[in-house]
């Protein structure tokens, strides 16, 4: 009976390891993706200001 607690207790510790190596998995990806879209949007921005000055300088 013991032993069946024992087995069943390192299941349980396996699944959350498992569980948790998942969420943290996906957050990483999250999070790289955060990174990967807010470089792109800064960098966007950075190409647009300029292409728009070109397009309509400031001087008259």
């Amino acid at each position: 009976m013991l032993q069946y607690l024992d087995s069943w207790r390192t299941w349980l510790v396996d699944l959350g390891t498992y569980r948790c190596q998942q969420l943290f998995h996906i957050q990483s990806w999250l999070a790289f993706f955060e990174l990967k879209l807010r470089g792109y949007l800064q960098v966007r921005n950075h190409l647009q200001l300029p292409f728009l000055l070109f397009l309509f300088p400031l001087s008259p």
